[in-house]
């Protein structure tokens, strides 16, 4: 059973913005990123980046998903993050309906419980985040949310929910995306 909220959405303090914004910038060498499924149809296309591993860095994220934790009354144990990935969708780019949740936990035992999007930009149209809400029974307008990225917002949300970015139409869709790990439910 789930408590609490699905996600919620935040504006990041000026100078958390500003480093994020100062460690995106030197990303020149992104790759493409396409995931088909087994029909062949493409449920991803975009460029990413792994961004290396800074620890002070990282701890932020941690710290601002323990808050996240309590607000939200999820109250989850969570003790690590991975590696952040820089994503970049341009014009017909999109990823389909997913979850971020693995099917197994990694050989660690832990598993991604929560999942956050940063919006680096607000300069295109289309790219909209949706977030499912409901369940499949109910009517589209019941079933998920739409979130229009902003600059400097940030969506975290339960990695085990289905979420989506749409195509974008027009302009260059930048994105900073994390998954906080801890211990499998038990």
């Amino acid at each position: 059973m789930k408590y609490g909220a699905n996600y919620i959405v935040k504006t990041l303090q000026d100078d958390f913005n500003k480093e994020i914004q100062d460690k995106l910038k030197g990303i020149k060498d992104l790759e493409d990123s396409i995931i088909e499924s087994p029909s062949g149809l493409t449920r991803r296309q975009s460029k990413i980046h792994f961004l290396e591993n800074d620890n002070d860095f990282l701890q932020k994220f941690i710290a601002l998903a323990n808050e996240i934790n309590k607000e939200c009354e999820w109250d989850w144990e969570i003790d690590a993050i991975e590696p952040l990935q820089y994503s970049e969708y341009t014009k017909g780019h999109e990823y389909d309906w997913h979850v971020d949740q693995h099917a197994k936990p990694y050989d660690d035992g832990r598993i991604r419980k929560m999942s956050f999007t940063y919006f680096v930009n607000d300069t295109f149209s289309g790219g909209e985040f949706d977030i499912e809400i409901g369940h499949p029974n109910q009517d589209k307008d019941q079933r998920y949310n739409t979130i229009e990225g902003k600059k400097g917002h940030i969506i975290f949300f339960q990695s085990d929910l289905y979420h989506r970015v749409r195509p974008v139409i027009k302009g260059k869709r930048k994105s900073l995306v994390g998954w906080i790990l801890g211990p499998k439910f038990k």
